[in-house]
């Protein structure tokens, strides 16, 4: 599941903005929740006290300061999070880049260029690195490593991008909420693949980018080909 914030000291916004979010395309194939904040000095408290999201929507101008400032101290404070800042002041977009925003939307009725930030968004953490528990501790994963997933037994068989394997003991829908759903999709009950690596889709199968081929379900070549091309526009869209 994502954690996301909004700050902005207009309540009204607030609601608004929650409505349009859980609107998008995007936002319906994820988990995700969203906690609204009124001032910085609020969304700085909560996140020094442990409190992590994974995108921060920052409006630029607030009532105790600057949204810039606000982003520049999480930044120093190593507050690690995505940054997309809402303004309807375009001077301050030169200002913002210093603290490496996601992206930039405008404070505007229709919420422009808010299904883009999402998407970028999810574009980027499809090379996330995700943990999993093992009996000795936790081991990393960088999901851009990962080919697909596949169901053996009650374990989970793990195919990387290099040829190897690991074996997890996880339930598919366990590690399916752990993942960026825009960029991993389910070809049948016992796999799940990357899209990033799949180079052919037919009625039956997927073949992989290192041509191995991973079964296509009944009934499901249609809802899968229409999210391939739809991750590929997207992803074309910001190169």
């Amino acid at each position: 599941m994502y954690h996301f914030a909004i700050c902005d000291d207009d309540i009204k916004f607030c609601t608004e903005f929650e409505k349009k979010l859980s609107s998008l395309p995007s936002a319906k194939s994820m988990q995700y929740e969203l906690t609204c904040f009124h001032s910085g000095g609020e969304l700085l408290a909560a996140m020094d006290n442990g409190r992590g999201f994974d995108l921060v929507f920052l409006d630029i101008v607030l009532n105790d300061g600057f949204g810039i400032d606000i982003a520049r101290t999480m930044r120093e404070r190593r507050l690690g999070c995505d940054i997309v800042f809402i303004s309807a002041h375009k001077d301050f977009a030169f200002d913002s880049y210093e603290v490496r925003p996601l992206h930039y939307i405008s404070k505007t009725p229709d919420f422009d260029r808010l299904d883009a930030a999402i998407d970028r968004f999810l574009e980027k953490s499809s090379g996330a690195t995700i943990y999993l528990s093992a009996p000795r501790g936790a081991i990393a994963l960088n999901l851009a490593d990962v080919l697909y997933f596949e169901v053996l037994g009650h374990d989970l068989i793990i195919h990387k991008t290099d040829g190897t394997k690991y074996q997890y003991r996880s339930a598919m829908r366990k590690m399916e909420n752990l993942l960026p759903a825009a960029a991993f999709v389910r070809t049948q009950r016992s796999f799940l693949v990357n899209l990033s690596y799949v180079r052919e889709i037919s009625r039956h199968e997927v073949i992989m980018a290192n041509g191995e081929a991973v079964p296509i379900g009944r009934g499901m070549y249609n809802d899968i080909k229409l999210k391939f091309l739809d991750y590929v526009a997207k992803k074309n869209e910001f190169i």
